[in-house]
């Protein structure tokens, strides 16, 4: 995190992207006020600290200040990128009752920011048989390539899923552990439900592996179904 000085450049984290191109468009904007440059309009640089995740600080700049009727964000490698690629953002959800049937997924959380492929997930069984669950837990670690770990959790079992977290620039440096839970519990011989279909259908959605399947912003919650 501290940057390093070395033969007239600054080394450090965050350097290129986007501390290096903030830079860029400061000095651009006083060499045009140096120079002279005639300008009809006001130029102005605004610097937020959460472009990582959503620009919150932004959205309450906008709330005080006019927004400018022409934007652009230098970022990463500006002048060659000047704008976001594009993402989906949407939010699946669904309400069922409850069905207490044996064996059964009680709840299941994963997932931390919408632009980092997830590392951790869990989740919690009732009435499952601890080696049918173990020996589910080791096929789904050669398949998906992430670490499974069963425990006890008073009456319950529960595993927790290790991926490998990456950014949503390279997914493919990353393991998905939300997509790899959904693989594992996809094909656990749980009771069937409307909350267990649901499931099901959610990890043929987002298979793990594919593209969608390591993408970042895949998180997930379930609760008693």
């Amino acid at each position: 995190f501290s940057p390093l000085l070395k033969d007239g450049r600054i080394y450090g984290r965050g350097a290129a992207d986007d501390k290096g191109p903030a830079m860029a468009a400061l000095y651009a904007m006083r060499a045009v006020k140096e120079l002279g440059v005639p300008l009809s309009k006001n130029v102005r640089l605004i610097l937020g600290t959460d472009e990582e995740c959503g620009s919150s600080d932004l959205e309450y700049y906008y709330q005080k200040e006019k927004e400018a009727p022409k934007s652009f964000s230098p970022d990463a490698s500006f002048p060659v990128i000047n704008l976001e690629k594009g993402g989906l953002r949407g939010a699946f959800s669904a309400e069922w009752p409850e069905d207490t049937a044996l064996p059964r997924l009680i709840s299941a959380d994963g997932g931390t920011k919408l632009n980092v492929v997830p590392d951790k997930a869990f989740a919690l069984f009732e009435g499952l048989d601890r080696a049918i669950l173990t020996a589910a837990c080791q096929k789904a670690a050669e398949e998906t390539k992430a670490a499974f770990t069963v425990s006890e959790q008073g009456d319950y079992l529960r595993v927790d899923v290790k991926g490998v977290g990456a950014h949503a620039a390279g997914p493919q440096a990353g393991v998905n552990a939300v997509t790899a839970l959904l693989k594992l519990v996809a094909a656990l011989p749980l009771a069937e439900s409307q909350g267990f279909a649901r499931l099901k259908a959610v990890e043929a959605l987002f298979p793990h592996g594919d593209f969608l399947g390591k993408a970042a912003g895949v998180a997930m919650k379930e609760e008693l179904y």
